[in-house]
Parts: structure tokens; C-alpha cells; sequence
């Protein structure tokens, strides 16, 4: 077995997985699970949705992660006091923030952009199988991807 082969699987599931204890958010194995998924299910599909939802997850994790790390989860009306300050205020705010906090955000956005990387250089094969049981899945649901929406007429 190659570990290369499967090295963008293996981080995309490290980042499912370390994103809720990076966030200090609630630990469900089935979260984990579900996000791993999507994002996976995403990159077999297209690459631009992949990038766009893998994307918005990793910025806000870098953004609020100093944050996170110093003061534990911020409340939403925190996150509000935030962009209704001045800049000098957020200036100062920002700065009262130690130094590794603002490391690890970066490692982590060097990490997504790795990951983003590795996602763009793997290549899935599509087979006819493929299509065929996606054509059934679409059947089964009443959605065709050749037909116009019948909705609309």
C-alpha cells in the first residue's frame, strides 16, 4: 500500500477530526465523520465546490483561532463587539493576543493550503460504473441531469 497514494485522504481526515478540538466546539465522532465525507464526497465531485467549502472552513478557523486559544470560545456578541470597533481598538485587541496563538493559525492555514494543494494534484478515475450508479441515484431521487427542471414549466 502507498502512503503517497492516499496522503490527501489521510490529512483531509486529520483536519476533520482537529478542527472541532482546534475550536473548542463539541466533540461528536459523527461531526467528524460527516465533515471528512462531505468534503471528500466535494473534491470526487468537483474540485471548485471542494475548494469553496474547504475554503470558507479553513479561513475561519485561522481567523478565530488566536482568539480561541487565548480566551476559549468566543460568544457571538464577542465576535459582534469585534467588527463594530474602531480600528485602534481591534488593533489593540489584537495585539494583546500572544505570539503562538498567531503560529498555530498559521500552521493551520499552511496545513488547509497543503491539503488544498494535494486535493487539486489527485485525480480520480470515472469509470462507467460511476456514472451509471450516479445516474441511478439521480433516477431514484426524481432528479435527471439531462433534463430541463419540470418545475419550471
Amino acid at each position: 500500500m502507498k502512503l503517497k497514494a492516499y496522503l490527501f485522504e489521510i490529512l483531509l481526515l486529520l483536519f476533520s477530526v482537529a478542527i472541532p478540538f482546534a475550536l473548542d466546539m463539541n466533540l461528536a465522532v459523527y461531526g467528524m465523520l460527516a465533515t471528512f465525507l462531505l468534503f471528500l464526497a466535494l473534491r470526487r465531485t468537483y474540485y471548485g465546490l471542494f475548494l469553496v467549502a474547504f475554503g470558507f472552513i479553513a479561513i475561519t478557523c485561522v481567523l478565530f483561532l488566536p482568539q480561541i486559544i487565548w480566551f476559549g470560545h468566543p460568544p457571538a456578541t464577542m465576535i459582534g463587539a469585534f467588527f463594530e470597533t474602531d480600528f485602534r481598538e481591534s488593533k489593540e485587541f489584537m495585539q494583546s493576543l500572544p505570539l503562538y496563538a498567531y503560529g498555530v493559525s498559521v500552521l493551520t492555514l499552511l496545513f488547509s493550503i497543503y491539503i488544498l494543494y494535494l486535493g487539486k494534484k489527485k485525480r480520480y478515475v470515472r469509470s462507467r460504473r460511476h456514472w451509471l450508479i450516479t445516474g441511478v441515484r439521480y433516477r431514484a431521487n426524481g432528479i435527471s441531469p439531462f433534463e430541463k427542471d419540470r418545475r419550471n414549466r
